[in-house]
């Protein structure tokens, strides 16, 4: 083991019963449905101690050969902001226009099944 920082942590499974795993998988299925992208932000100042637990929690997914080959930026000048999101925003619009809608316009209606099971 290193004397790192960050020290490798052992992964454990974790055993469950297939009704646990059942009841789990459910109310992480309940979880996802709630999420939003959403274009409308608070004003309300985060504190340093919960924007370094997200990235350190962000930083922990799993990626080939663990190597987490990511960075995370934490911007609080609200200009720059600003401008990173037109530029964000700009970039999206140049996707939808062509590389999404090249895509959307090959598939073939119910060439992918709707999200829920029947």
């Amino acid at each position: 083991m290193s004397d790192s920082k960050y020290p490798f942590i052992k992964y454990v499974p974790i055993g469950l019963t297939e009704d646990q795993s059942a009841e789990k998988s459910l109310s992480f299925c309940h979880l996802m449905e709630k999420r939003r992208s959403i274009r409308q932000f608070s004003n309300n100042p985060v504190s340093k101690k919960i924007i370094e637990n997200i990235i350190l929690t962000a930083s922990s997914a799993p990626s080939g050969a663990h190597k987490q080959p990511w960075s995370f930026c934490v911007i609080s000048n609200a200009e720059l902001k600003s401008r990173i999101r037109a530029l964000a925003e700009n970039e999206e619009k140049i996707s939808y226009a062509g590389r999404i809608s090249h895509f959307n316009t090959h598939s073939k209606p119910n060439e992918f099944p709707n999200k829920r099971l029947k």
